[in-house]
């Protein structure tokens, strides 16, 4: 039986308010525009890189490594709504899936062998569940998170820190404990519009990120310390909208030529195998056919030829 508890304390009370008011802003602000949708996609692009460097992966936004490829995948399909609205272990193992994607010969499967952590004397200082348990344990663990009714920020961060306790993959826990939680934050109304980045907090504050996952079922550390990023994020979300200036040039585009004209802005002078690496699931032909209908509209210019030709975009 799951055995995790956390405490009211003055200072969650304190910033469970503040995501309330940050919520009602949000929620306030007009249909997505041109520019979020710009900084949606930079946000996504950069809660990949930064989750996969949490665990020492070197990504970075230019050369986003396979592991933070297969990160933003996940990230888009769940704000575009893709993995529906029900929580369930199937849930679990799907985003497992796609954070491993060729990377793991058991991506969507449970290890099979036991895990614990050790400390520098070699002491285990947490054993997780048994492997032949473990189908039990995430079918608890998928009922205990629905049946919560604290706040959703709550719900997140506890999601969060008792799949990290269960550990019910050999590789990859981390990465689809955040995903966990941007999922359940998105699907309950607290996504932010894709601005929280929360994994650039936990980046930055990356060793009392493992301080507050060590307790065994006290989650109270984890809980503050993840409503704290909440509460910062969102605030950067809104400062990044004040300061992103109106782009003029694409409001009436095709999505993903708008997308592939955003990235040329943000990276001048980009190779189209800098450019594809973006775009791993379109066709090169298309992608092509796209760069050349930008060349021919006027939007983008392109520098050199053959494999050496570069994009910017144009004056």
């Amino acid at each position: 039986m799951l055995n995790y508890k956390w405490d009211k304390t003055a200072r969650l009370t304190a910033l469970l308010g503040e995501i309330e008011v940050l919520k009602r802003v949000y929620d306030a602000l007009p249909q997505m525009s041109v520019v979020e949708e710009k900084l949606l996609r930079r946000s996504l692009l950069k809660s990949a890189v930064y989750s996969a460097r949490i665990e020492g992966i070197p990504a970075t936004e230019q050369s986003p490594k396979l592991e933070a490829q297969n990160l933003l995948s996940a990230y888009r399909r769940i704000f575009s709504g893709g993995y529906g609205d029900k929580f369930s272990t199937k849930l679990v193992r799907d985003l497992h899936t796609a954070a491993m994607k060729n990377l793991s010969p058991g991506a969507g499967e449970y290890r099979n062998e036991p895990w614990a952590i050790y400390n520098q004397a070699g002491v285990a200082v947490h054993v997780a569940p048994p492997h032949f348990r473990l189908q039990e344990m995430m079918d608890e663990y998928s009922r205990y998170i629905s049946g919560l009714y604290d706040s959703t920020a709550e719900k997140s961060a506890a999601a969060q820190f008792i799949l990290e306790k269960i550990h019910p993959f050999a590789d990859g826990n981390g990465r689809v404990g955040r995903l966990v939680s941007a999922y359940l934050l998105q699907t309950e109304g607290y996504g932010f519009k894709g601005l929280l980045m929360l994994e650039e907090y936990i980046e930055k504050h990356r060793e009392e990120y493992y301080e507050v996952l060590t307790p065994s079922d006290d989650m109270t550390g984890f809980v503050e310390y993840f409503l704290e990023g909440v509460v910062r994020q969102a605030n950067a979300g809104l400062e990044r909208l004040k300061d992103e200036p109106e782009d003029e040039g694409a409001p009436h585009l095709l999505p993903r030529r708008e997308e592939i004209l955003a990235v040329i802005g943000e990276h001048p002078r980009s190779s189209f195998d800098f450019i594809h690496r973006r775009f791993l699931s379109v066709n090169p032909k298309t992608l092509h056919y796209d760069l050349g209908w930008l060349q021919k509209n006027k939007l983008v210019r392109k520098l050199g030829v053959s494999r050496g030709a570069v994009y910017e975009k144009a004056d």
